[in-house]
């Protein structure tokens, strides 16, 4: 009963704190971009593996400060093998994302700086869980981010890293 109570009066408390939708940006937006990025270790052995990733991520503006998003990626990745031979492998993922803008004076400058987090899955080797810090900037309707992520698969599990520069499609209301 207690912990029916502590969690009805959390949700109340997020409810007041929040308000239904962003006045500054328009609700729903869609960024789609490409970048550079690196993963250790996993399926194909402890090794370094350099590629490039493209991506799409509809979000859902929350609140000025709040926007919940699904992001979909598919990285090629790279190496040179023991024999000579270049591996290049495919890693896609699938993640909810969460991003919060903590500029506060992101209206006068039109530049947002932002933390976030995902999780999901990545498809590699089967289905395994995948979760990631990122962080970065928006500038009109370019966004810069720096993400570093991990699996929770324990047989093989590998660490991934990258940076990205996206497009943001409808993220300012007129």
């Amino acid at each position: 009963m207690r912990n029916i109570i502590l969690t009805t009066g959390l949700l109340l408390l997020g409810l007041n704190l929040t308000k239904a939708q962003s006045d500054e940006l328009k609700p729903f937006r869609v960024e789609v971009g490409g970048g550079l990025g690196g993963m250790y270790g996993g399926y194909w052995g402890n090794a370094l593996y350099s590629g490039g990733s493209f991506y799409i991520e509809p979000k859902y503006q929350v609140t000025d400060k709040w926007a919940l998003g699904a992001l979909i990626e598919g990285g090629f990745f790279g190496s040179s093998g023991y024999d000579g031979f270049y591996f290049i492998n495919y890693c896609p993922r699938l993640l909810i994302t969460g991003d919060y803008y903590y500029d506060k004076n992101h209206k006068n400058n039109k530049t947002m700086h932002f933390v976030g987090m995902g999780l999901g899955a990545t498809l590699v080797s089967g289905t395994d869980g995948h979760f990631i810090l990122r962080t970065g900037y928006e500038k009109s309707r370019f966004r810069l981010t720096a993400s570093i992520g991990f699996t929770g698969n324990t047989r093989e599990p590998y660490l991934y890293f990258g940076i990205s520069l996206g497009y943001v499609f409808h993220s300012k209301k007129k």
